[in-house]
């Protein structure tokens, strides 16, 4: 795991389902103030088996939370196994996501998961998709998992023709948010986070809605 801010680590980058054009990545969120909640891990990674000693140094795993279905891997079982830890996801996701592994609790709505971490679904790429929002030592990190990723530093999305205006309104409840770094769990390139301005942020997505009503996927 690699520190890369206060009391944040990254998993190393692999390639998405053996396709080596996308990459992605897991972050931990290390709790080193004693807090019984302990440390938590977004999104999934198979390179975490690798770091177990590393994981262990740091306090283990309490508790992973996964943005969407497509995040749902047998390594997520594997840390479940491994740290004692628990899986969580929105309840739209805990039935395609317990088709690969177990899940352990669900959650619906905008939630506050912890004092610094908020779930703000954000349906559109998947029902159940969801941000979270990280208020860290340093900057307040929205995690978007592949609700915006990014190709070259350039803000995406993927979804279904139906899933347009759902997305829209997601992207909307994106923009009215106040965050510092956007971490995607997908990207292409080498730019995988952004630090942003509230400007930057509504601009970008303006852009990405403008590209929706025209009938752009992606």
């Amino acid at each position: 795991m690699e520190n890369v801010a206060s009391n944040l680590y990254r998993s190393p980058p692999e390639d998405l389902n053996g396709n080596s054009e996308f990459l992605i990545h897991a972050f931990l969120l290390h709790r080193d103030d004693g807090r019984d909640e302990g440390n938590l891990l977004i999104y999934s990674a198979g390179q975490l088996e690798n770091d177990e000693d590393h994981l262990r140094e740091l306090g283990g795993i309490t508790r992973q939370y996964l943005n969407h279905r497509h995040e749902a891997a047998s390594h997520c079982d594997w840390v479940s196994q491994t740290f004692g830890s628990k899986l969580i996801c929105h309840e739209a996701e805990q039935q395609a996501i317990a088709k690969v592994c177990t899940v352990s609790e669900t959650f619906s709505g905008a939630i506050e998961l912890h004092s610094d971490l908020i779930a703000i679904p954000t349906p559109g790429h998947c029902a159940g998709s969801t941000c979270f929002l990280w208020d860290g030592p340093d900057a307040r990190y929205l995690f978007t998992s592949d609700t915006i990723y990014f190709i070259n530093g350039d803000w995406r999305v993927f979804i279904e023709p139906e899933s347009a205006e759902q997305m829209i309104e997601s992207l909307r409840v994106i923009a009215a948010l106040e965050f510092d770094v956007m971490l995607p769990c997908l990207y292409q390139g080498d730019i995988w986070q952004m630090g942003v301005s509230k400007a930057e942020t509504v601009e970008r997505i303006d852009e990405i809605i403008g590209r929706l009503q025209k009938g752009e996927l992606n």
